[in-house]
């Protein structure tokens, strides 16, 4: 009996032994969670916090690992490495190296850790890479808006083939010379909205003065009219009329149609406020009616060759029935309807505008009226625009089908 009761004492010496060692000294590799949460919350070893960070099974463990690290290289390496997106978040905004952040913006796995890292970075040099070489739209779009080079968000602005970069470099250009011609030749609205925001007639008007180039003096002197001109034009539809009617100065400046009607002497706009009322019959109740706002929107323009008046309307299109939240339909605005009509029965200009004009919708409009297929030909395999290729075959297509 004594022995068994010796045996007793000596396990339970034993396992109050092995628990202070467990309590004072936990292992980081026990097969007890607790243990291990224990260990790491106690060490400062870098290389042993990142090791569980990146290897222990339990997410706890990891995450409290990631927590008591501090060295910039490892936390960039769990950032970059770790098969937990929460982890490598978890890391990732613990950095504050530049070096390091760099790292991760063009490294990492995740778009949106890389994103987030741009969105921090100074570095002119890496922001730039990251801009031309990431695959992913908003990682580019987070290095343009932390981009300072004026030469950089030009390039960008003119010649990228994403309009979304484009639209966010416009907006950060203050040269009305390049804003001025991003807003009339860009094939995307928004893009050119984006332009018109940043022009000024003061800016302009500057603008005009320094430039050597005749053709370019003409289409910032056109600009600054149309600018004008919209200032009778409410202002919260001033940027959105703008943008939809500026490529229309560009072609008024080429010498296919200053040959033709001489130059721009006055562009004016008006708006007027359409309306429409809807109502509908209901058993029992009361009819319900609303009222859906609209616009009518006039443009005219005066040439020093010709008395002709060039006008063009758009005005709001009401349905039948609208959806009960409708309450406003603006009014569709083609910028070809204010100089289409005037060369459309001119094949020599529709041909010099399929090929050189620098709008590519003013060339795929051309081309949808061309007849010469010679010249039908050549864009349909030449132009640098999809759209406008595309345009041109399928009319070349109809033309032969006749």
């Amino acid at each position: 009996m004594k022995k068994v009761r010796w045996i007793g004492i000596m396990l339970a010496i034993s396992a109050g032994i092995w628990l202070a060692q467990m309590l004072v000294f936990p292992r980081v590799h026990s097969p007890f969670v607790w243990e291990r949460l224990r260990a790491t919350v106690r060490t400062n070893d870098q290389l042993v916090l990142t090791g569980i960070a990146m290897l222990d099974r339990d997410h706890s463990i990891r995450r409290a690992a990631v927590e008591r690290l501090t060295d910039q290289a490892f936390l960039a390496r769990i950032a970059t490495k770790n098969s937990d997106y929460i982890i490598r978040d978890a890391a990732f905004k613990k950095l504050t190296n530049q070096v390091v952040l760099a790292q991760v913006a063009t490294g990492a796995r995740d778009a949106s850790i890389r994103e987030e890292a741009a969105e921090r970075l100074t570095d002119q040099a890496v922001l730039a890479e990251i801009v031309f070489n990431d695959d992913h739209t908003g990682v580019r779009i987070a290095a343009v808006e932390r981009l300072t080079s004026m030469v950089e968000l030009t390039k960008l602005a003119t010649n990228d083939s994403n309009a979304y970069v484009r639209k966010k470099a416009a907006g950060r250009l203050t040269d009305n010379a390049v804003l001025a011609q991003i807003a009339t030749y860009d094939r995307d609205v928004d893009v050119r909205r984006a332009a018109v925001e940043g022009l000024t007639p003061e800016g302009l008007s500057l603008a005009a003065e320094q430039a050597d180039d005749l053709q370019q003096r003409a289409l910032l002197a056109n600009v600054a009219k149309l600018v004008k001109a919209v200032e009778d034009v409410p202002v919260e539809h001033r940027q959105r009329i703008l943008s939809e009617t500026m490529p229309a100065v560009g072609v008024y400046c080429k010498p296919i149609w200053t040959s033709r009607f001489g130059v721009l002497i006055t562009i004016r706009l008006g708006w007027f406020a359409e309306s429409e009322s809807y109502s509908k019959k209901r058993r029992f109740k009361k009819d319900i009616t609303k009222t859906v706002d609209g616009e009518q929107i006039t443009f005219t323009a005066t040439f020093s060759a010709t008395d002709e008046v060039l006008r063009a309307n758009w005005t709001s299109f009401f349905q039948p029935a609208v959806l009960a939240s409708t309450s406003w339909v603006e009014a569709h605005i083609q910028h070809v309807d204010t100089w289409l009509p005037w060369l459309e029965d001119d094949q020599a200009a529709l041909a010099e505008l399929s090929t050189k004009a620098s709008s590519s919708h003013v060339r795929q409009v051309a081309v949808r009226k061309l007849t010469d297929q010679t010249t039908l030909a050549e864009v349909a395999t030449n132009d640098s625009d999809d759209f406008v290729r595309q345009a041109a075959a399928e009319r070349l297509a109809e033309l032969r089908r006749e």
